[in-house]
């Protein structure tokens, strides 16, 4: 039967090769070279001063990177002078005439320093006599792997013996056996010795630039600051440490980043993403997902999601309301910053190449147990709950019998339903490519990567593909052009195309009904018997709507459905200095446009089903049987259904930066920055609300301060408005102060600073909006003019239409507010180790929720009003332990540890007045369990009758559940529930890992744990009307009247649902808590590429064993965690 090609199949044959292909054009255009920046003429008036205050002035008017010592530099001074139309570098040799100082041009950059004396690889050959001759060569580099050229290479003791390295970074030198160490230096670069062994042994160096941690720059709200700088709590991670096997980015961040909170509950291809909350959860009525920032763009979870770690510059979380006040009504849940990579001016581009495949299965197998176990115990259940000695086994003896002796598969089917529709393992293919440049003029920076990942379904049928498939195409291409000496305009293009094809039924559907699937009803299929071009899919009658019992297998294989989305993000940014206005002042301007579209089409069919009608055994011991087809008749032909979707987003800021230094002491900065949002729905069907684009403004600045880079101030505001709230309440003012202590700068410090190398304290309060309160327009009132109405009449049988008030509107609804103070602790020892801590508190008020105190006799019904009067605190501490140390020229090890610890509690939830303490919800935990105290098994009918009677049900035996009567009304019922366990949000995750480098070998680890969290097991139990298949271990260990455990893990069986058994309760209540090596990397650099291999989620370790706890509570049947394995090489070309 010829097969018709599907849209996404096309799609990719005619046109991903033309992308790629466009792609690759783009960058032959973009490797254009163009002059020198260095080269430029300039224009400047110079003041009498001293060398270095001269250059800096040069930096700021042209741009360009100076590198130099101050030491080197202070002592020179220099006239006065104007230059006119003077290129550059000549301005910058007639600074140095008459010192003893040269200049070097490299790139965008101009580095001064000391003449160098020219200096021989060998004095002479009679030295070649008297000591052996070695050559040492190698390649060196600077932190991003970009080779390093006229690298200072110098020998000791031997001073005499030196070199530099060539435009490839390389040098080669004759040396003789008495040197021992070589010395690298290069201006703006820190120097660094090495013995000779070493570096024969590794053939790199990596340089560092000349930058210590208080001076990096880190990415905050709406622009930058210097690290030592900042007074808000900001949380950086390099992009490397978030390194993801999955094709979720968020499933890397759980105990690697201080202060999110971070849990994973699927493994499925292309869904595994985590869910995070920056310090906790802090409402239970509105949106409580973190602002995600990209490039200045508010983007979605998705995007988040599809981000190679390669293009990713800067990660910050920023949690304080100091950090956050500028998002305003956006920023209450924390905000997280991300900006991707830009080009750099290079002589040649930089192409990084990173090729990966690996392996992946289910952390954990759920085990059932087999057939005839399943109908021993069935049996038992029955009688476990026989009235009046009336018992009626479901299996009989022949049946078990035959089971277990496998007589025919047909007639005693054993189904393993999990081992038949699920692989032991498959396979992922991930590759990744990227491309750095530029000149004076353009710089750029390219990146596309392809993923691909597989599900675990084993596919028997062939007719088409059902097994879970999910591809990923990502583009980002960041262009940097440099319209004049003071303009910048910048474009930035993100593009993702993503692929699902999977089983028309959901995963996680799948993934129940074959692990609840009764393991002897029925075979996967039947043999046509009478040539039957058809698959016959076995069932058996049963206690279903239709009649007979559900087939996992059909389900898998009846249909297909594939997706197809992309998402693409375009951003234009103009950045323009304004120096001759005011030195120091800069204007910038950027637009985004964000378009998502989504097509789904499923195509199945309708499966024959058929059930063993009769049986029997010819005189051969052959089994001859007949089929009955159930329910109505299969059809082979597909039916199709498709639906589409999509949104676009439109963005728009304005903003105006100054930095001035006063007397090198007094270093202010203020910015001020204007912002439009709108979100229109592409397919808005006819719903009115939908049709109407959503729309968002407001203004918010930064005002910073600090003496000596010492002392420090810092004041935020966001001023911002919705068009969700009524005229005239739109706008919110959302201000934030911070003040911050470097003492470890005071001169008095001096002393200790060998030792202690910074000592910080820092303290912020503010306030932060969260205007996503889960309601449009709350503040109209709606009204169904074409409801049924009203009932009249003395028998209430005249109904009469009319008008009906389904929502009450709240004119004065806003925003929820969030008062956060935090006070911070900052500590670094010997540069090696150093230790951040912030202690925080918020109080989140106004929470828009539906009135509870409201009696029920007034009328209103469902239509209760909503009012802001919610209130919840969210408190805790975070904190961050680095420590970096080389123990030899050839070991390097680095470790690194986080620590969260979230608590929240309920204020205020407009709760009426309860019978008993313990049912109030007010000062516990959001996210609480509510159950019953168990307090173990009944062992005998006296206890039972002495005991509490159960309102859940009647007949309770030896073996059921024993509560405990909270109010003492001897009576059980809901009560005497209470919170019961902790939150099913961890209250505590932390993390550590650890990075070893020997020479060209490398070693890293990385654990994450989870605390103080509780799961409720749940739609766990075997039997009722559907015949549920018996989890191992409830068949490992449950009461039976031959062995009555009143400690068992599992109560009396029971065929039918038993309501006292299945309550909420402690007797189900499991601890949650876990940590698990999370990934493992093993490497070996060599001179061009890098080999690794790498696993994830290897152990866990857990008191709760039945299926993997970050899933949560329920039956932990859901698409599980995966365990990965791969192998990658990474190159690198320049």
């Amino acid at each position: 039967m010829n097969k018709k090609k599907s849209f996404l199949s096309i799609w990719r044959k005619k046109y991903s090769p033309p992308i790629f292909l466009l792609g690759l054009l783009t960058l032959l255009c973009l490797s254009k070279s163009y002059a020198q920046e260095t080269k430029i003429k300039v224009t400047i008036t110079l003041k009498n001063s001293d060398l270095p205050t001269a250059i800096e002035q040069l930096r700021k008017e042209t741009d360009v990177n100076f590198y130099y010592s101050k030491e080197e530099l202070k002592n020179h001074k220099i006239k006065a002078a104007k230059f006119t139309g003077r290129p550059l570098v000549e301005i910058v040799q007639e600074l140095l005439k008459g010192t003893n100082l040269e200049i070097m041009e490299r790139d965008n950059s101009i580095s001064i320093r000391a003449k160098q004396a020219k200096t021989e690889s060998l004095r002479s050959n009679n030295l070649q006599t008297r000591a052996q001759v070695k050559t040492v060569n190698a390649t060196v580099l600077d932190e991003d792997g970009l080779k390093l050229e006229r690298v200072t290479v110098s020998a000791k003791p031997q001073a005499n013996f030196s070199t530099s390295t060539d435009q490839n970074g390389m040098f080669i030198l004759k040396l003789p056996d008495t040197v021992t160490e070589l010395t690298f230096s290069l201006v703006g670069y820190k120097s660094l010795s090495l013995s000779v062994a070493s570096i024969q042994a590794s053939e790199y160096i990596h340089l560092k630039r000349e930058q210590s941690d208080l001076e990096e720059v880190v990415v905050v709200g709406y622009g930058a600051q210097k690290k030592q700088s900042l007074v808000g709590a900001v949380e950086t991670i390099k992009p490397s440490e978030l390194k993801t096997t999955s094709s979720s980015f968020t499933s890397s961040f759980a105990g690697k980043i201080a202060g999110v909170v971070a849990v994973q509950k699927s493994g499925e291809p292309g869904a595994d993403g985590a869910n995070f909350w920056i310090r906790g959860v802090s409402s239970f009525a509105g949106n409580i997902n973190p602002l995600i920032i990209l490039d200045g763009v508010e983007i979605n979870m998705q995007i988040l999601n599809s981000i190679p770690p390669e293009v990713i510059d800067q990660f910050s979380v920023l949690k304080d309301a100091t950090a956050t006040a500028l998002f305003g009504t956006r920023g209450a849940n924390g905000v997280l910053v991300i900006t991707t990579k830009s080009g750099k001016n290079l002589e040649r581009m930089n192409i990084n190449v990173r090729l990966e495949g690996g392996t992946s299965s289910h952390t954990q197998k759920m085990k059932m147990v087999d057939g005839v176990t399943y109908m021993n115990m069935f049996n038992e259940a029955i009688k476990a709950r026989e009235i009046n000695g009336n018992y009626k086994p479901r299996f009989t003896q022949d049946k078990i019998d035959g089971t277990a002796q496998g007589l025919n598969a047909d007639i005693f089917p054993n189904v393993n339903w999990y081992e038949t529709l699920f692989k032991p393992y498959t396979h992922n293919e991930n590759v990744n490519v990227n491309v750095t440049g530029g000149a004076s003029k353009l710089n750029y920076f390219v990146n596309g990567s392809f993923f691909n990942e597989n599900g675990l379904f084993n596919t028997i049928e062939k007719r088409y593909k059902n097994n879970i498939n999910h591809r990923r195409y990502n583009l980002q291409s960041n262009v940097s052009a440099n319209l004049t000496s003071t303009t910048t305009l910048g474009v930035k293009v993100n593009a993702i195309f993503r692929e699902l094809y999977g089983p028309e039924v959901s995963s996680n559907n799948l993934y129940y009904s074959t692990l609840t699937a009764s393991p002897i009803a029925f075979p996967l299929t039947f043999p046509a018997l009478n040539g039957e071009d058809y698959t016959l899919f076995g069932t058996a009658s049963g206690p279903y709507a239709q009649g007979y019992y559900p087939n996992p297998y059909a389900d898998l294989v009846k249909g297909y459905q594939e997706t197809f989305n992309t998402t693409t993000l375009g951003i234009v940014d103009l950045n323009q200095k304004l120096d001759f206005i005011l030195p120091g002042l800069k204007f910038k301007a950027l637009a985004s446009f964000n378009n998502y579209s989504n097509t789904r089409v499923s195509r199945s069919f309708k499966p024959h089903y058929f059930a063993v009608d009769k049986w029997s055994i010819n005189k051969d011991g052959v089994y001859d049987y007949t089929l009955a087809s159930m329910g109505e008749p299969g059809q082979t032909a597909l039916s199709t259904s498709s639906g589409a979707g999509g949104e676009r987003k439109f963005n728009y800021q304005l903003s105006m930066d100054y930095s001035v230094s006063l007397q090198n002491r007094h270093n202010i900065n203020a910015m001020v920055l204007y912002h439009q949002n709108q979100y229109n729905n592409n397919m808005p069907g006819n719903s009115l609300l939908a049709v109407l684009p959503q729309r968002e403004q407001g203004l918010a600045g930064r005002l910073t301060y600090n003496y000596q880079d010492t002392y420090f101030t810092e004041f935020n505001f966001g001023y911002n408005g919705s068009e969700n709230f009524k005229k005239g309440n739109r706008f919110g003012f959302f201000p934030s102060i911070a003040a911050g202590y470097i003492v470890s700068n005071e001169s008095f410090f001096k002393d200790w600073n060998e030792t202690v190398s910074l000592l910080k304290v820092r303290g912020s309060y503010g306030l932060v909006g969260n205007d996503r309160i889960n309601a449009r327009f709350p503040y109209i009132t709606n009204v169904d003019l074409n409801s049924k109405g009203y009932t009249f009449g003395y028998d209430f049988n005249n109904t009469l239409s009319g008008p009906n008030v389904t929502l009450l509107g709240n004119e004065d609804a806003q925003w929820e507010i969030g008062r956060k103070a935090n006070v911070g602790f900052e500590l670094g020892i010997k540069n090696e180790f150093t230790l951040v801590a912030d202690v925080f508190r918020e109080d989140r008020s106004n929470i828009f929720m539906q009135r509870r105190i409201i009696p029920s006799h007034l009328g209103l019904g469902a239509i209760l009003p909503y009012a802001n009067i919610g209130k919840v605190r969210n408190q805790g501490l975070d904190f961050t332990l680095d420590y970096h140390t080389k123990l030899s020229d050839d070991f390097n090890i680095s470790t690194r540890g986080t620590f969260t610890y979230v608590v929240n509690k309920l204020l205020d939830r407009d709760e009426p007045q309860q019978k008993e303490p313990y049912l109030s919800e007010i000062g516990l935990p959001l996210n609480s369990i509510r159950g019953l105290v168990a307090e173990g098994l009944f062992s005998s009918i006296e206890e039972i009758n002495g005991w509490a009677k159960s309102t859940y049900e009647p007949d309770i035996r030896p073996g059921d559940i024993k509560y405990k009567d909270l109010n003492g009304d001897n009576v059980i019922d809901d009560n005497d529930k209470m919170v019961i366990g902790n939150p099913t949000i961890p209250q505590m995750i932390y993390g550590f890992g650890m990075s070893l480098v020997y020479r060209k070998l490398g070693v890293s680890f990385n654990f994450q744990g989870a605390g103080n969290s509780s799961l409720m097991m749940g739609d766990i139990h075997p039997f009722d009307k559907n015949e549920h298949n018996v989890m191992q271990f409830i068949g490992d260990n449950y009461w039976q009247e031959s062995n009555p455990d009143v400690h068992a893990l599992y109560p009396r069986l029971d065929n039918e649902a038993n309501a006292h058994n299945r309550q909420s309760s402690t007797f189900w209540l499991r601890d949650a808590s876990f940590i698990r090596l999370k990934d493992v990397e093993l490497s070996y650099n060599f001179r061009m590429f890098r080999l690794y291999l790498a696993a994830t989620n290897l152990f866990r370790i857990s008191s709760f064993k039945n299926w993997d706890p970050e899933l949560g509570g329920g039956s932990g049947l859901s698409y599980p965690l995966q365990r990965t394995a791969r192998f990658g090489v990474q190159f690198n070309f320049n």
